[in-house]
């Protein structure tokens, strides 16, 4: 097999394995809502979006895009050990896993630099999600426990998104000295839930056999699945609202949340009715829609809206 230039192979790879626009606009909006909602639980509404705001949200999106990037490459090693069983095989195969080593240890000098710019504490809280990707990297040290019990599993695959969320909030409060907001507890559920959404929104989405409109039965099983996916829904539809209620916002996010659910009840109905390739990807679509509305709707409108 003929070995491509570098900088091709690397943009193969991010075209098919970590889009940066698409990465870039989630990290956005994670950061902006984590760095906001703290902000706003801390000194109320309105808060103008000044400087200091802005140059807080925009250390921690490097930070969270980081560590995003660094999750991905912990999968991607974990897929090199699989690589005949892995989709987009070919793609990966591309990149060594010296390579990939090389980028996640380049990440994490720069996380490294921004957090003691910010300060020891931060230094601490970043140590605490490197331990995190060490313990996925290794299966939380229980590889055979977790593969009989996927659901365990899912949630702690799932808890990276809370500790981001977690991470770029305190750019905000631990970087001012305080200690973390009471209410933020349910910005971190809400992007718990999130997170489990977007687990089972993606195995429901890559059901399907390849080449073909075949929809396959997961480990998860179909309909079992699509219940996890529906409880998951309500449960951060529920934090979201709590989340919202702490800096008095209810209204326009309900607004929001009930055309999230009123599309989520109609693909789920369509997807049940009628298992297809484009209804089980509308799913996995509509999850990265719950991560993001939930999170514009707590983190990012208020700014503006106050």
């Amino acid at each position: 097999m003929a070995v491509r230039p570098t900088a091709n192979r690397w943009w193969l790879y991010q075209k098919a394995r970590f889009p940066l626009c698409q990465h870039g606009l989630r990290m956005a909006v994670l950061s902006i809502a984590a760095v906001g909602y703290s902000r706003i639980l801390r000194d109320g509404l309105p808060v103008p979006f000044v400087f200091d705001l802005a140059r807080l949200a925009f250390l921690a999106f490097i930070a969270l895009f980081l560590l995003a990037l660094q999750r991905r490459i912990v999968d991607e090693l974990y897929s090199l050990d699989w690589i005949k069983a892995t989709p987009n095989a070919q793609v990966i195969s591309q990149i060594s896993r010296r390579e990939f080593i090389v980028l996640a240890i380049a990440a994490g000098l720069i996380q490294l630099g921004f957090a003691l710019v910010l300060g020891l504490p931060m230094l601490g809280l970043l140590l605490l999600l490197w331990g995190y990707l060490a313990l996925y990297r290794r299966d939380f040290w229980a590889t055979v426990w977790l593969k009989n019990h996927l659901w365990i599993a899912l949630l702690l695959r799932a808890l990276s998104v809370p500790l981001l969320i977690l991470y770029g909030s305190a750019h905000d409060w631990l970087t001012a000295g305080a200690t973390a907001p009471p209410g933020l507890i349910w910005l971190l559920l809400s992007s718990w839930g999130s997170g489990v959404i977007l687990e089972i929104g993606q195995r429901i989405g890559s059901s399907w056999i390849a080449g073909t409109h075949t929809i396959t039965d997961s480990a998860l099983g179909r309909r079992q699945a699509v219940s996890a996916w529906l409880l998951a829904v309500w449960l951060v539809t529920v934090t979201t609202l709590l989340a919202a209620q702490q800096i008095s916002f209810v209204a326009p996010v309900a607004l929001m949340l009930l055309l999230l659910l009123t599309g989520s009840l109609l693909i789920v109905w369509q997807f049940l009715s009628r298992p297809h390739r484009l209804t089980a990807q509308r799913i996995e679509h509509l999850s990265q829609l719950w991560l993001l509305g939930s999170c514009i709707g707590i983190g990012v409108l208020p700014l503006w809206h106050g």
